[in-house]
This record gives C-alpha cells, structure tokens and sequence, in this order.
C-alpha cells in the first residue's frame, strides 16, 4: 500500500528523565482527482471535535483513566452526527477510524513503550484506504494530520506537558480550520467573494465587547459605587469592571456611535484598570454608526441569554459576577427584552447552573430559529 512517513520530533518531560520520541505518520497518496476540497462548516465542525475526542479516549486508556469510557460514548455520538451530515455520499467511518487509530498509535509510542503499535498502525493504513471518491487528495491529507495533531495534543496534556500540549493544540487549531476551507492560502483571493462566504457560514451580525485579553483574568471591583452609577443601575456591591464601565457611559447618554462608547468605556477604566475594552464583529460594519442592542431593522423576536459564575465555594470565588447580571437585566429590560425571552444561569442555588453543557444548551436555545430582524442578546461574566 503507498504511503510516505512524514517525521515529526516531539520533546516530552517525564518526572525524572527526558527524551526524544520520533512519531512517524503514514499519509495515503493517491493520484490527484477532482473531489472536495473542504467540509460544509458544520461537518468540518464535528470531524474536529470527533478527532479531539478520540485523542482523549486513546490518550485515557493507556493512562488507565476512567474518562475513556466517557471519550469512547462521544466518539460515537459524533460519528452518528457526521452520518446524520451525510456531507460526501459516503460512510464516514473511515474518519471515525482513522481517528481512533491515530490515537492508538500515538498513545502507544509516547505512554506505552510502544506496546500493540504494529496492530495500531496497520488499523491505520486500513482506515485511511481508499480515499473516499467525493473528497480530494489534498483535503484527506489535512484529514490525517488534523487526527494526528489531535493524538499528540491529548497525549502530551494527559502526560502534563502543558507547553508542548500548547505546541500541538496550535497544530490542530491549524489543521481544523483548514478542513473548513479557512486558514492560509485557503479563502478567496478577492474580497468580495470572502464577504460572501463569510455571511454563508455566519449568516447574522454579531458584534462583541470583551474585557480581557486572553492571558488575562478579569477582577472584582469591591465596590461598583466608585463608577457613581444611578441608584436603580444595579444592586451595588462588587461587580465586573468592564459591565459597569459600559452600564456608567450609557447611563451619562445613550447618543453614542459604537466607536465613541467604546472609547468612553476605556476612558472610564484608564489608570484604575488593566482592561482595555476591545470591539469585534462577524463582518464589516459602520463603526460611526448608532450603538444599540436591538436590531436596527428590527421585525423579530427579542431573545437574552445572561451568565453569571462567582465559582461559589471555590478557592478563586468571585463575588461580583452574579451582580453584573442583575445591572445587566434591569437595562435590557429597558431596551425591550422581556422575561419570557430572557434565561439566566447562575451558579447560586436558585436559577440553573451554568455548567459546560447547561451553557451550551443554553447558547442553542438562545440561537435556534434566529430570523432576520431578530435581536439576540448574550452576557457573560
């Protein structure tokens, strides 16, 4: 069977030694035909989060974890989803596969002093031949490498090699958005032709304030009275810097453009905070033109989905968080959501707990059935 090995030196820690393993990957080469060359987005979606979770179980199992059970089930819903897709005409199961044997072989090489890898690497070569008829050469290629860049990332985090894990998440990152048709070299050569595949895979304008940059966390204020907010603003307290900078420079107007709230929110927080409020959106928009949180063409639904976790209990609690999203409803609610369109999760005993999956039932309930002229509203702190 033809296959070229592409080598790839990974540097693992170990407590009390330190070595270098050489991981050989078998790529199938077919000659090149005309097929597919990336996934629909929502495929592409779960073809990386199935090869994800197959490096976990793979990266489990050999460290006797019980989580490998738990990875295994959800390989499975995944693969049941990609079949649901039907993106290619054909049985995924060489992708599921695939997967799991990149894992196996990975595991083995870097955690089992290469216990079972001739049986791994053969369920492999078996899985990845033929190329499926539909799909290009190119993109079952970057297939492959996205299910090994998965394997080393589950690995290296399962051993707590935290900065190789780093190394080899990046990789995936890279491998991910490739199979979707993004990355370098992979989007249209003129802008208009991007503009236009960017609104089929994001349909809706969103745009976002955020508070921190990623290396940062973001701290209590003890008191939000120093932000001298109206009575009726909030509960007081502590809260969220970046929530009450916002809730302090609309409660002086509401005649702000996005650009000029922005600015007035960083203005606010400059030299008592390290936030710098940072603006993005989905698509080019009009920076000058009004702020508001209701759709502008407004014919729609009105629909808000607020989260607040103070970690109660927990070493790094907070205690402004939950706060935040009381200041928060009370001046939606002034912009016309209502309560019946309105989910909180709060992590204090009485409204649902935002966990993983409560906040990501959550984020479907509040995007599910969006039409045109609808406005949809998301807080997190």
């Amino acid at each position: 069977k033809p296959f070229r090995l592409k080598q790839q030196l990974c540097k693992l820690h170990v407590p009390g030694k330190s070595f270098g393993l050489w991981l050989f990957e078998p790529f199938h080469l077919v000659p090149t035909a005309e097929g597919m060359d990336q996934y629909p987005p929502d495929f592409a979606t779960a073809v990386s989060a199935l090869a994800r979770a197959a490096g976990l179980w793979a990266a489990f199992q050999a460290g006797g974890d019980d989580q490998a059970e738990e990875k295994n089930a959800e390989v499975d819903q995944l693969y049941s989803r990609l079949m649901d897709m039907n993106a290619y005409d054909d049985d995924p199961i060489q992708i599921k596969d695939m997967a799991c044997s990149a894992g196996l072989v990975t595991a083995s090489q870097s955690m089992l002093d290469g216990e079972g890898i001739d049986d791994h690497q053969q369920l492999f070569q078996d899985a990845i031949m033929p190329t499926p008829e539909n799909l290009s050469e190119e993109l079952w290629i970057r297939t492959q490498k996205l299910c090994w860049a998965s394997s080393r990332w589950a690995c290296l985090e399962v051993q707590g090699d935290d900065d190789a894990a780093q190394r080899a998440k990046r990789e995936f990152d890279r491998h991910a958005r490739c199979i979707a048709g993004f990355g370098v070299g992979k989007g249209p050569q003129d802008t208009e032709t991007y503009r236009t595949r960017a609104k089929e895979v994001m349909p809706a304008t969103v745009i976002m304030f955020s508070g921190c940059q990623d290396c940062q966390t973001s701290a209590d204020v003890s008191n939000t009275a120093t932000f001298e907010l109206p009575e009726d603003a909030g509960p007081g307290g502590a809260g969220g810097a970046l929530t009450n900078s916002m809730i302090k420079a609309l409660s002086d107007t509401d005649d702000y453009t996005w650009v000029s709230l922005l600015k007035a929110m960083r203005e606010i927080l400059d030299g008592n905070y390290t936030q710098i409020p940072m603006l993005s959106c989905s698509c080019k928009m009009d920076l000058q033109s009004p702020f508001g949180i209701r759709n502008p063409a407004s014919n729609g639904q009105y629909r808000a989905l607020l989260i607040g976790i103070n970690y109660v209990g927990s070493s790094a609690e907070l205690r402004g968080c939950h706060n935040d999203i009381d200041t928060m409803t009370r001046y939606i609610t002034d912009q016309g959501y209502s309560d019946g369109e309105m989910k909180i999760l709060l992590d204090d005993g009485e409204h649902e707990e935002p966990t993983k999956q409560g906040i990501a039932d959550a984020l479907s309930w509040l995007s599910n059935g969006a039409q045109a002229g609808d406005s949809l509203f998301f807080h997190y702190s």
